[in-house]
């Protein structure tokens, strides 16, 4: 199975970006931050990303999806964020790295979980104008559906423009270069390779994905053959 993982700052249409390799046949595993926030703001916390164990309980669900995931919907998956994504979070919200956040990074580098090649969405253009705290109100999100007993992955559900049951991100319009410095920093670090997809039409920046995603299919079947 070929993991690929789709990343970037908030506001830049990667949840879009997301639903629509989702039409397209792609299998898409849902963001896991999104849905502990959810949670947590539906138990009263305002800001979970202050609470401690944040990180953690982001870590157990991306490995708890990638784990779980589903083997027979093709050879190739698309994650929304990876555990990567986690550890430039913690790093933007000046959280310790934590023991299980280290081994979980250390696990999915050193055992290639994922593939080498990262899909990082670009914001758009008009990020800086949005107000504090929301992503582009023209831009639908993504609210991934909680795992389940009988949905033990979860899925990324879009909805429409944002609305006040919208969880509130933890990373302010503001900040949101800096923020999208320290994921770039992560994953270079890492040893991936980003394959940049520029604000333009989602229907154009799926299309870069989707002629990416193919290309790498041909090479990985030319290498089987050629063994």
């Amino acid at each position: 199975m070929r993991r690929y993982i789709l990343t970037g700052a908030p506001g830049g249409g990667k949840a879009t970006i997301a639903y629509a390799l989702a039409q397209r046949g792609y299998p898409v595993i849902g963001e896991a931050a999104t849905d502990v926030v959810a949670r947590e703001q539906e138990r009263g916390v305002e800001e979970p990303w202050r609470e401690p164990g944040f990180v953690d309980a982001v870590i157990r669900l991306q490995q708890q999806r990638q784990q779980k995931a589903p083997l027979d919907g093709g050879a190739m998956q698309v994650y929304d964020r990876s555990p990567i994504c986690t550890l430039a979070l913690a790093r933007y919200l000046e959280l310790p790295v934590t023991r299980e956040l280290r081994a979980e990074v250390n696990r999915v580098v050193q055992s290639a979980i994922y593939q080498p090649m990262v899909f990082f969405v670009q914001r758009q253009a008009d990020i800086e104008s949005t107000s504090d705290g929301e992503v582009d109100p023209a831009d639908p999100v993504t609210v991934a559906t909680p795992a389940s007993p009988a949905n033990p992955v979860g899925s990324a559900t879009p909805v429409g423009p944002v609305g006040s049951a919208t969880p509130v991100s933890p990373v302010g319009s503001a900040d949101v270069k800096r923020f999208e410095e320290l994921h770039r920093a992560a994953y270079e670090t890492c040893g991936y390779e980003l394959v940049d997809v520029p604000p333009g039409a989602i229907s154009d920046r799926v299309d870069l994905i989707d002629e990416a995603l193919q290309a790498d299919d041909v090479r990985y079947s030319e290498e089987a053959w050629n063994f």
